[in-house]
C-alpha cells in the first residue's frame, strides 16, 4: 500500500511556509507554526490540503518508515513599523533614493495617519517635516510612480488621488535598507 503525502503552502507577505508528510504531520505543524507567529494565518483555518500524492518508489517498499517532511522553511516575522514616527521610520529605514523617500511616506500616511489614498500636495508636509526638498512636480512624479511596472503605488479613486499597494509595503521591507 503506497503512503499518502500530504503537502500544504502558506504564503503570507513575505512569509512562505511549506509543510509535507502525512495528514497528522501537516495538521499538528500548521497549528505550531500558527502559535510561534502569534497571530492567525489565514483566519486560523488550516489551507485547503492538496489531494494526496502517491509516493513513487523503484522497487519493493520497505515496512515501517513513515512520512517524514521533505522541507520546512518559515521565515521571521517583519517588524511592525506602523507604531513609529515620521523621523523614526526614517531612522530604522534608510531611504537612498526619492522614490523611497517618497513611498515611506506613502506607508506613514496609510498605516500611522489612517489615510487610504493620498494627494501629491498632502506628501508636501511631510517633506518640511523631514528637513527635505519635496521633488518639482510632486504629483507627476506620483503618476510616474504609479504607472511603473513595480506596482508600489496604484491610482486612487478620484482623479490625483494614489494608495500603496501591498507591493509597496513588501518592497519596504525587503527592498529598502534598515539601518
Amino acid at each position: 500500500m503506497d503512503e499518502k503525502v500530504y503537502k500544504v503552502r502558506i504564503k503570507e507577505g513575505e512569509t512562505v511556509v511549506e509543510l509535507a508528510g502525512d495528514k497528522k504531520f501537516v495538521v499538528r505543524s500548521f497549528n505550531n507554526i500558527k502559535r510561534a507567529l502569534g497571530r492567525e494565518l489565514n483566519g486560523g483555518k488550516l489551507p485547503r490540503i492538496l489531494k494526496p500524492k502517491k509516493k513513487k518508489t523503484p522497487g519493493r517498499k520497505k515496512k515501517g518508515k513513515r512520512g517524514r517532511p521533505k522541507k520546512v522553511v518559515v521565515v521571521a516575522p517583519r517588524p511592525d513599523l506602523s507604531k513609529l514616527s515620521l523621523p523614526e521610520l526614517f531612522k530604522v529605514k534608510v531611504p537612498s533614493r526619492d522614490n523611497h523617500k517618497a513611498l515611506l511616506m506613502a506607508y506613514y500616511m496609510n498605516k500611522v495617519m489612517g489615510k487610504r489614498e493620498f494627494r501629491g500636495v498632502d506628501l508636501v508636509p511631510l517633506y518640511k517635516e523631514m528637513n527635505l526638498e519635496p521633488p518639482q512636480n510632486i504629483s507627476n512624479f506620483l503618476r510616474r510612480m504609479a504607472g511603473d511596472k513595480t506596482g508600489l503605488l496604484t491610482h486612487g479613486r478620484k482623479s490625483g488621488r494614489y494608495k500603496i499597494t501591498k507591493n509597496g509595503i513588501d518592497y519596504i521591507h525587503v527592498k529598502i535598507p534598515s539601518a
